[in-house]
């Protein structure tokens, strides 16, 4: 079973094109502070969620983790970027040298921002957030009551999760997000997410659609139908207002047909906003190199690629993405970006 259908390649992409025309599409150095590396440290995971589409690559029983001495290669090479999100492939925290790789990290990004499930989340590791100044944790939750939990969270247990949540609130600099992934197993109960974060003494959540895969498929996890998004959508916001929690939909919750309708509700709202653009800016500022080395510009469904060299140029820059790009910037959007953006993803 295999999460990539399509090979990120340069002529999955596009036919070879002029350099001259490619370089136009470079990122440049001035805008480092824009540039967003995605680092999956391990796909080592305590769970064994039935909607993952990274554990569909997890067949062949081997596991990896990123050494230290790999991404002090990477991070030399690549040099200072504005944002470095850590929590791809598996649990960052199951990385058995977490704390060397958030101080690395720390040393190369002016903001740092881990997603985690928070189980394995205690007074140590939070010191370690403290001493190396992360911006930002995501806990990843997506329910409210411990059925539903053990149903989509296999393996976790959700008194867990609460305590675990309750220290980071209380004792971690950090801004503490709950992220939760919307499915038909969960969206009555994800309603009552404001409350739910309020009681942890979270005030921000941030909510994404689910992307259909073959993992997904197997369990019976599927997305909301249009009608479903729109109601819960409105519950939700009613509720986030009663507990004047806030709430981000990301640009994967609503696809183009439905984005002029979420911006319009959620202007009518304080607490809520939406990352949502018609035009996909992600391979202009963000690109993720997984625990093995390999990289790819966005979690769609697209096959990761080794670099050619390790720097700026090589990440940021290399042809796949310079043709990506280009295609955008033209509306000739390759085939796996024309089923993101319609909310397709099996």
């Amino acid at each position: 079973m295999n999460r990539t259908r399509f090979r990120f390649n340069e002529y999955s992409i596009a036919p070879d094109l002029p350099r001259h025309i490619l370089k136009q599409y470079a990122i440049s150095g001035d805008n480092r502070s824009r540039a967003v590396l995605g680092l999956g440290i391990t796909d080592l995971c305590n769970l064994r969620c039935p909607f993952c589409y990274y554990r569909q690559d997890r067949t062949s029983g081997k596991r990896t983790v990123m050494t230290t001495e790999f991404l002090k290669r990477l991070l030399n090479g690549v040099g200072r970027v504005g944002t470095i999100m850590i929590g791809l492939e598996g649990e960052p925290l199951c990385h058995p040298d977490f704390s060397s790789m958030m101080e690395l990290s720390a040393a190369y990004a002016d903001r740092t921002v881990l997603i985690t499930n928070g189980l394995l989340l205690n007074a140590d590791i939070v010191s370690v957030l403290n001493e190396y100044q992360v911006s930002s944790v995501m806990l990843s939750c997506d329910a409210t009551t411990p059925e539903t939990y053990r149903k989509l969270r296999r393996g976790g247990n959700i008194d867990v999760f609460i305590n675990n949540a309750r220290l980071l609130a209380s004792s971690c600099n950090a801004k503490v997000c709950i992220h939760s992934v919307v499915t038909q197993d969960n969206w009555h109960e994800l309603i009552r997410m404001p409350e739910f974060a309020s009681g942890l003494g979270i005030t921000h959540i941030s909510l994404t659609q689910l992307r259909n895969n073959e993992w997904s498929n197997l369990n019976g996890i599927h997305r909301l139908s249009r009608a479903e998004i729109r109601e819960f959508t409105l519950a939700v916001c009613q509720e986030a207002e009663k507990c004047n929690v806030n709430i981000v939909f990301d640009y994967l919750y609503s696809d183009v047909e439905m984005g002029d309708w979420l911006r319009d509700v959620l202007a009518t709202f304080r607490c809520a906003k939406t990352e949502f653009s018609r035009s996909c800016i992600s391979p202009w500022v963000s690109v993720s190199v997984l625990s093995d080395g390999r990289i790819f510009p966005c979690c769609g469904d697209i096959e990761p690629i080794y670099p050619e060299s390790i720097n700026f140029d090589g990440i940021f820059n290399c042809k796949v993405l310079l043709k990506l790009r280009y295609m955008l910037s033209g509306q000739n959007l390759p085939e796996v970006c024309r089923k993101c953006r319609k909310g397709e993803y099996e």
